[in-house]
């Protein structure tokens, strides 16, 4: 799902009401650009040297539902290899996406069996969750909750965190 927002049309269709074009606007511009790289995407010889050329700037991730044993996030310079590797058919499985550059911060660091780093640089996450159930048909919406917030928090040297894999721990937001 995360891919099919960033195409074009797809955020626009849920705000079809008068005045509301500014609000598809203002969600794509939290949005991270992402590429599909399949044999049905026309430009995905384009999309690849482009990733080539600045693999520091991308992450390839893999793009279907469940779990999938193996690493399912490639990071910089393993990209190019990763996408030499792949035949067009395992392509349609993963996409590019622009790498994010949190903010670092400092922390304490926490885990278990683990000693305690103090005044870390660390990278937050925080992950909203929420429903939206409607009417594609009539554009209702029939119910709609907000049901938590979670914050994960992954050493900033870290490239992909995991509380399960001990890369990144359950935090706490310090709001000021």
């Amino acid at each position: 799902m995360q891919q099919v927002f960033t195409n074009p049309g797809v955020v626009e269709r849920f705000f079809t009401g008068p005045g509301e074009a500014h609000l598809a606007a203002e969600v794509r511009q939290v949005l991270t650009r992402s590429w599909s790289i399949g044999e049905d995407e026309e430009n995905a010889e384009q999309i690849i040297e482009m990733v080539k050329a600045n693999p520091e700037k991308y992450v390839m991730k893999w793009n279907e539902c469940g779990s999938r044993v193996g690493t399912t996030k490639f990071f910089g310079d393993k990209i190019p290899a990763k996408l030499e590797s792949l035949s067009m058919e395992e392509r349609e499985k993963f996409f590019i996406m622009e790498r994010l550059e949190p903010m670092v911060v400092k922390n304490h660091f926490v885990r278990p069996s683990t000693e305690v780093a103090l005044n870390v640089n660390v990278t937050p996450e925080l992950g909203i969750h929420g429903c939206v159930l409607g009417n594609i048909l009539d554009g209702t919406v029939l119910e709609y909750f907000w049901p938590e917030s979670q914050m994960k928090t992954k050493l900033a040297e870290e490239e992909e965190g995991g509380v399960m894999k001990g890369k990144s721990v359950f935090d706490s937001p310090y709001l000021v």
